[in-house]
């Protein structure tokens, strides 16, 4: 009896080091995650917030000649692209690029503190 208890001790103890090295590596890979979406939605949003007619232009420019290659007849890249690109202009103003930049800036600090406060 006592022989198969320490054999059953042996087992359990092995199963809570493997379950505690899954967790460990669990949790890096958590705080990676939180280390680059927070950093790729702080840098977008600032730019977005700090930039926003340059941004703005630089889409408008996209779409204006995604318009013109599509009335030349090029193939469309998805299903009813250009009927999209007409029924979802972008926004007319910079205070809307604005205020997705605040946005992603926000999401982004807060991802940091959530990590930082883990």
């Amino acid at each position: 009896m006592r022989v198969l208890r320490q054999a059953q001790d042996e087992r359990v103890s092995q199963i809570e080091s493997r379950v505690l090295s899954y967790s460990s590596e669990a949790e890096e890979a958590v705080h990676l995650q939180f280390l680059i979406v927070g950093g790729f939605c702080l840098f977008s949003g600032i730019q977005m917030l700090i930039f926003p007619r340059k941004k703005r232009l630089a889409a408008e420019a996209k779409i204006r000649s995604r318009k013109q290659e599509l009335a030349a007849g090029a193939p469309e890249r998805y299903f009813e692209e250009g009927r999209s690109i007409d029924a979802y202009p972008l926004p007319p103003t910079d205070s809307r690029w604005r205020i997705k930049g605040a946005f992603l800036t926000v999401c982004g600090v807060a991802l940091w503190l959530l990590d930082y406060f883990r």
